[in-house]
């Protein structure tokens, strides 16, 4: 995915895919072994050396060791894409080289990476791209047939997902349906347009009913042409999948009946506090009905008429149409008014006396029928100075990238500053719906209009250098739309591994494309795991549960750092900003009853994303509140999101009070695990207690972190005053990394939540161990990686 300006300088690599828990190395940290293991993981072979030291274009043709640091590091400042060079300025100098043999990947493993490149395109595009759908079907009445038969009609207000989201979900609103079949006569160059009405609510309950009661339809199986493009035999891939679908699904539905027992219990207690769940099904209807009124379709023209093509009801027929004529003007595009809208801003508010005034720093709105799935990252940060200088920064830069196309805020000073939050809200016409507000800075005294003088500019100035990854999807992921962002991720193994090879140890810029994650895999692994349980939940109720989206899901990283006894420290944590559903199907009661079990076991995966969170959350706390006897009770307000379950008194965490609830939606069944840590902040941050475990469903994204925080240790190790070190740490935290992501790999479990041929393709791109591939690097790294990990890779501090 393109990225604005050179996507690799160095902080913005910490920050967008994982900075954090530097503090293990300045505790001296070490793994059994010696450095020279990743010598073992990353065969490696004589490159020629560059003719200019610096110039670190091309990561296989320079000798990272010759690099100048704080040149590189201020090479690109003006690129707050990449958070110009705040990682680049180290205390002393960088050696020179010492000879004029350089090293890079050796010719073997990177002709493995280079296969891997040209194999993707084995993969489907069919199920996210609408000309490649176009061109596999005849014509316009096909097209048509496609989208009024193969895609579901869902009934949600306006349009969100757009042509690709629409083909990937098999669904969408009558105006997403529209945008699919443009998008899809137009690859046939047949010209359309968009006319709308309003429906009887007769004509709305037809198409709300058919929209609770239609079965997603069941993805395609590949032809074997395609397994054969990469020599191996289709029969066994889907053999071997099989058996790794079944070891997640059984993980899945333990994760399942763990979140049945607990919600049981958390709904005896709304039964006992005469708080309904579920139980108007008028509402819902009235509400349905609403969504649908107005109502949209496209006439295509054909031999000089304009043709109706409503694709909303199995029944509907070539020139025919619900409701009574066009209310306007046919147009060329969907209206603003109809098309929902995701704006994401950074708001300050500023102390003048006892006067607050608050101004946005910097803001973004996109349509997201535009891009399906894009991510947005967002940034504050000083460009203009090195890691050294973070702590003394004084100028911060505001910005918002989306897809990689960066707007930013003009930099700003912290006089005066009491509070930065993050907003992101979703819009349809006239109606905004805040998703959530994110308190990124609180200096305030005790919320009063005061600062509280602990807030030093040091402290200030480290919590103002932040980064939050955001995937915001409306509707399912294609497999293959999830399987190429997955397979890019090995690309970014490539580009760590030959900046190991090559002697890079987090002092030099490491290369300008391929390292750093352009993709918020975090939150996909998130989304993919959530799209597993509610299938397992649909599956399980012959009909009677369905989940559909209404509004965009929001999940992101955050990325920032702390100062603690005068030492620089990284925070990563995770959050579900929104995960609401709608709960539809046959069986309204039992379906909202499903939809309570599915946010359960949502915070269970929030959770677990990075293996643990470090107190346990609101599970944790809910089960020692249990333990010690703590009722539970109903509260509500806007402290708690309207309608929650809250302990009644506080429980103590590894020594430490804590509350928190779950926020629950009678109507829907929507709930989500929240905790109060004190620092007034809306939503959850789990900081990231890393533990030694490989097998989890979500390990792989572990690498993703690991290698990024090698970099950004190796950096902050000399600023603590331990040079010597530096280059030992950074070999052996890159060991451990590389180790993370192949045993992650090997595991199975991080593409085992499709339950399509599409993931044994990729098994088979990627040449993983599963029968039918041809597995020529062992994904579990071999002896290299044995018994490398004998205690956490991060041990909490003392």
């Amino acid at each position: 995915m393109k990225r604005g300006g050179l996507i690799a300088v160095l902080l913005l690599a910490v920050l967008a895919a994982g900075a954090g828990a530097w503090w293990f190395f300045a505790r001296g940290f070490a793994l059994p072994g010696s450095p020279g293991s990743v010598s073992a993981l990353i065969p490696s072979g004589p490159i020629a050396c560059p003719t200019n030291p610096s110039d670190l274009s091309a990561i296989e043709g320079w000798a990272p060791g010759a690099g100048h640091a704080q040149e590189a590091g201020r090479a690109n400042v003006g690129n707050f894409g990449a958070f110009g060079g705040a990682l680049g300025g180290g205390s002393g100098g960088t050696p020179t080289p010492a000879g004029t043999t350089c090293e890079g990947l050796g010719a073997d493993i990177a002709a493995r990476f280079d296969r891997i490149a040209t194999k993707i395109s084995a993969m489907p595009s069919d199920g996210y791209d609408p000309g490649a759908r176009a061109a596999e079907l005849g014509d316009a009445d096909a097209i048509f047939a496609f989208v009024r038969d193969r895609i579901g009609t869902e009934n949600y207000p306006g349009a969100m997902r757009g042509a690709s989201g629409t083909l990937q979900s098999h669904g969408g609103s009558p105006a997403d349906k529209a945008l699919l079949l443009a998008a899809l006569l137009a690859s046939k160059s047949v010209a359309v347009r968009f006319v709308h009405t309003s429906l009887t609510d007769d004509e709305a309950g037809r198409i709300a009913t058919i929209a609770n009661a239609a079965p997603r339809p069941d993805s395609s199986p590949l032809p074997d042409d395609a397994f054969r493009r990469l020599e191996t035999d289709a029969t066994a891939a889907r053999a071997g999948i099989a058996e790794v679908r079944k070891r997640a699904e059984d993980g899945a539905n333990g994760v399942l009946a763990d979140a049945r027992s607990a919600t049981e219990d958390l709904l005896s207690v709304t039964s006992a506090a005469n708080v309904r769940v579920g139980d108007d099904d008028s509402a819902a209807q009235s509400r349905a009905i609403a969504n649908l009124r107005d109502h949209w379709w496209v006439q295509a023209q054909e031999e000089g008429a304009w043709v109706d093509l409503d694709p909303s009801l199995p029944d509907m027929q070539l020139g025919k149409h619900l409701g009574t004529a066009p209310a306007d003007a046919p147009a060329d595009a969907l209206p603003d008014s109809v098309v929902r809208r995701l704006t994401v801003r950074l708001v300050a508010d500023r102390l003048s006396g006892s006067t607050p005034s608050t101004s946005t720093l910097v803001e973004r709105t996109i349509k997201l029928t535009d891009d399906y799935a894009v991510p947005i990252v967002v940034t504050i940060g000083d460009r203009s100075t090195g890691s050294d200088k973070i702590a003394t920064a004084t100028s911060f830069t505001p910005s918002i990238s989306v897809a990689g196309d960066e707007q930013s805020g003009p930099a700003f000073g912290t006089d005066g500053l009491a509070t930065v939050r993050l907003q992101i809200e979703t819009g349809l016409g006239g109606n905004v719906r805040r998703i959530a507000s994110r308190l990124v800075l609180d200096r305030r005294r005790n919320g009063t209009a005061a600062i509280d003088p602990a807030w030093t500019p040091a402290t200030t100035a480290t919590a103002l250098t932040v980064s939050y990854a955001i995937l915001a999807p409306t509707g399912d992921l294609d497999p293959a739309f999830a399987g190429v962002r997955e397979a890019a991720g090995m690309q970014s193994l490539r580009a760590f591994m030959a900046y190991a090879a090559a002697g890079g140890d987090g002092r030099q810029m490491p290369p300008s494309a391929g390292i750093a994650e352009g993709y918020p895999l975090e939150a996909l692994h998130y989304f993919e795991a959530d799209a597993l349980l509610r299938r397992l939940l649909e599956d399980g109720s012959n009909g009677t549960v369905r989940f559909v989206f209404d509004h965009p899901q929001v999940a992101f990283a955050r990325r920032g750092f702390t100062l603690s006894n005068g030492k620089l420290a990284g925070v990563e944590s995770f959050d579900i900003a929104d995960n609401a559903m709608t709960a539809a199907g046959t069986d309204r009661k039992a379906a909202v009853r499903a939809n309570v079990t599915r946010g359960y076991a949502d915070t269970v995966v929030e959770q677990h994303l990075f293996a643990a969170p470090g107190d346990g959350g609101t599970i944790a706390l809910f089960a020692a509140a249990k333990a010690n006897g703590v009722a539970t009770r109903v509260v509500s307000g806007e402290a708690y999101g309207g309608t929650a379950l809250a302990p009644i008194a506080t429980v103590t965490l590894n020594g430490k009070p804590r509350t928190g609830w779950w926020q629950l939606d009678p109507q829907d069944g929507n709930i989500v695990g929240r905790m109060d840590d004190g620092a007034g902040q809306e939503l959850v941050e789990y900081a990231i207690a890393r533990a030694n475990d490989w097998s989890t469903l979500y390990a792989m994204i572990q690498f993703y972190g690991d290698f990024f925080r090698c970099i950004a240790g190796a950096v902050e190790s000399p600023l603590s005053g331990d040079q010597a070190h530096a280059q030992a740490w950074f070999k052996q935290c890159a060991g451990a990394a590389i180790c993370a992501y192949l045993e992650a790999l090997g595991t199975g479990e991080a593409f085992s939540r499709w339950g399509s041929d599409e993931e044994a393709l990729l098994y088979n791109i990627l040449d993983l161990s599963v029968p039918g591939s041809k597995d020529s690097l062992p994904p579990t790294g071999g002896a290299a990686c044995s018994g490398l990990f004998t205690s956490p890779l991060y041990p909490s501090p003392s």
